[in-house]
């Protein structure tokens, strides 16, 4: 299995890279490595994942009914493995998470309860792309909001959804 260090290098540079994208003129002062997961273990972020591996050979055919998962780009194996591993690694590191919020989508709703075991669905977190542009500037106004929401004391929110909508 993943040495600890190695799923801690691994989480830093994933949530690193992810608040980099979020908050460009801040990234020279992000917290890395050890110090990350410290602060992490302390509770009041909100970290943002982008859904796990998906099934490329399918694309989402019907968005306007996000019930029928036939219908949309599913999580692949490999998805489902790196999920179940994302929250065993948060768990191993001792990492305390609060709420798991995900777009309506399979591939992020699956995503957050292999990781965490729950999921509770957000319409603001549906995938901006392909939408109407006062709905991709509806989408982006509830997702700096839920960005900016602080978590319970000494725990952290997940939010679960598509890489698009952080751009």
């Amino acid at each position: 299995m993943h040495s600890l260090s190695m799923i801690t290098r691994t989480l830093g540079i994933l949530i690193t890279g992810l608040i980099s994208l979020s908050l460009p003129a801040q990234a020279e002062n992000l917290l890395r490595g050890s110090e990350l997961v410290d602060a992490l273990k302390q509770g009041g972020y909100v970290i943002y994942l982008r859904h796990a591996a998906t099934n490329r050979t399918t694309v989402d055919t019907k968005r306007d009914d996000l019930s029928d998962w036939t219908k949309q780009r599913n999580l692949s194996d490999l998805g489902r493995k790196q999920s179940v591993i994302i929250g065993k690694s948060i768990r191993a590191l001792g990492i305390p998470v609060s709420q798991v919020i995900t777009s309506p989508y399979c591939r992020c709703m699956e995503t957050g309860k292999l990781a965490f075991g729950k999921a509770t669905v957000s319409n603001d977190l549906a995938f901006s792309i392909g939408t109407e542009k006062d709905e991709a500037e509806r989408l982006a106004q509830a997702l700096r909001e839920m960005l900016g929401t602080q978590p319970r004391a000494g725990t952290n929110t997940v939010l679960v959804a598509h890489t698009a909508n952080l751009k």
